[in-house]
């Protein structure tokens, strides 16, 4: 499974992913500045069906056992037909996959931003 790898591996994996559906021309490519911002346009995208999700997505539900899940329950993940997961976190997900997608073609260190970011922020 994927659970223990680094983020640069995860974007690496996901980029690789992204190459082999087609979703990029080339698999050596270097984005230029035109072309990272289509992909944050992309990232956006995901942020609006996140946000979709959230306000109009589908309503709590209720168990078996009367219990009520609120679709904000991180347990709460509808799935359509074709095993897709939906709703709020799905598309959360694919926010952070947007993210490793770019990261991965320009070959960023996402780990070590992070973590300087994450540094940052506990100083300031």
């Amino acid at each position: 499974m994927m659970r223990n790898l680094t983020l640069n591996q995860l974007a690496r994996f996901v980029h690789t992913s992204a190459v082999d559906h087609g979703a990029w021309d080339d698999v050596a490519c270097r984005p230029d500045a035109k072309d990272l911002a289509f992909r944050l346009a992309l990232v956006h995208s995901e942020v609006g069906q996140a946000l979709d999700a959230l306000l109009f997505g589908e309503d709590n539900r209720t168990e078996e056992g009367g219990r009520t899940i609120s679709v904000l329950d991180p347990t709460a993940i509808p799935y359509v037909a074709s095993g897709e997961p939906r709703g709020f976190l799905a598309e959360l997900a694919d926010v952070v996959l947007r993210v490793l997608d770019v990261c991965g073609a320009c070959g960023y260190d996402l780990d070590g931003m992070v973590a300087l970011k994450a540094s940052y922020a506990e100083t300031h």
